[in-house]
């Protein structure tokens, strides 16, 4: 500058430099995009044990559980702002599927007694499908939702056959997209819905090429109704870790 000391030449030009430097920082703290790894596990177990009926008295008796690990091959990209997170992992996940259903009948003079009913459980044992995580954030929650594909082929007992209605409300399930509970739905087959707890200027902080960790965490503890006398009871525990590193 023109009549400006050397002293006042070198202030203006670090003044100046600081000044980008915190535009530079405002600007990477406003949104970001990660690359995310994930892995976790998810166990359901379910039981009954009822009547229905007035003159055939019929007892109906079963148990059962869905259990899974899961896992990112690759790494997915998640874009982060300040209002929330948006975009989708895809896992793989293995497990099995256990599950036994019998009803019994007493006699109804004067008709004999029917044999017992006891469901096919051909279809169970190892389970292998891969999960799509979803991640969307609304008005300052972000959920995660789990849907599975390609659901399980053949026959083996489950809670949701005997489930007096679909509507698993009580549970932890919703009829709003973002906050579905698959894992309830289709008997313990996709995630259970969970919510992140993190806030996105936290998140935004890191710096690029540098990562952090989070975990997330939910649980499924209800008793629904049945078609029988008494509900059916449903237990089961959602868990896992996701490493963001950020690239941009």
């Amino acid at each position: 500058m023109v009549g400006m000391k050397p002293r006042h030449l070198i202030a203006f030009a670090v003044s100046i430099l600081t000044v980008l430097a915190l535009a530079s920082t405002a600007g990477a703290a406003s949104s970001g995009v990660f690359k995310v790894s994930a892995s976790g596990k998810q166990s359901i177990t379910w039981s009954l044990n009822g009547t229905r009926g007035s003159c055939e008295i019929q007892t109906g008796t079963g148990s059962g559980s869905t259990n899974f690990s899961f896992k990112t091959a690759k790494a997915g990209l998640l874009s982060v702002s300040r209002s929330g997170m948006l975009g989708s992992l895809t896992t793989s996940a293995k497990g099995s599927q256990s599950g036994s259903f019998v009803e019994t009948h007493t006699a109804c003079p004067p008709f004999e007694v029917v044999p017992p009913y006891t469901q096919d459980a051909s279809g169970c044992g190892a389970r292998k499908f891969d999960v799509r995580m979803d991640f969307a954030t609304k008005k300052g929650v972000t959920w995660v939702i789990g849907p599975a594909q390609p659901l399980p082929l053949g026959s083996c007992p489950s809670y949701t056959d005997q489930l007096l209605s679909t509507d698993l409300t009580s549970c932890g399930d919703s009829n709003t997209q973002y906050k579905r509970s698959f894992g309830l739905a289709y008997g313990g087959i996709g995630l259970f819905a969970s919510k992140l707890n993190i806030s996105m200027k936290s998140l935004l902080k890191v710096r690029k090429g540098k990562k952090k960790t989070i975990t997330g965490k939910t649980t499924v503890d209800c008793k629904p109704a049945s078609v029988y006398s008494n509900p059916l009871v449903l237990k089961g525990e959602l868990k896992y870790t996701l490493t963001f590193k950020r690239t941009g």
